[in-house]
């Protein structure tokens, strides 16, 4: 499927059990989608409008209004992210 203009890749189902038995994440933080790239946790399940098993990414896109784009991303498709790179 597709997570605004970018196309979301799969990767198999054993690299699927494999990381939904180890992630776990927090807002802010960095994750990597197959196909998609490094986006931002935005919204955890918990009391938003995100389903169950599922993390709202940000992947910096925005719509003809200028208001963002969220994904909403089962986690078992999500890698941990690179960690960010400060410039001042």
């Amino acid at each position: 499927y597709f997570c605004g203009s970018r196309p979301v890749l799969f990767r198999d189902d054993a690299d699927i059990w494999n990381a939904t038995r180890t992630m776990s994440f927090e807002v802010g933080q960095f994750v990597f989608l197959d196909g998609s790239g490094v986006g931002t946790v935005i919204y955890l399940p918990n009391g938003s409008e995100v389903p169950d098993d599922h993390v709202g990414v940000w992947f910096g896109t925005i719509d003809q209004n200028g208001r963002p784009i969220v994904c909403t991303i089962p986690i078992e498709y999500l890698q941990d992210g690179p960690e960010p790179t400060f410039q001042h």
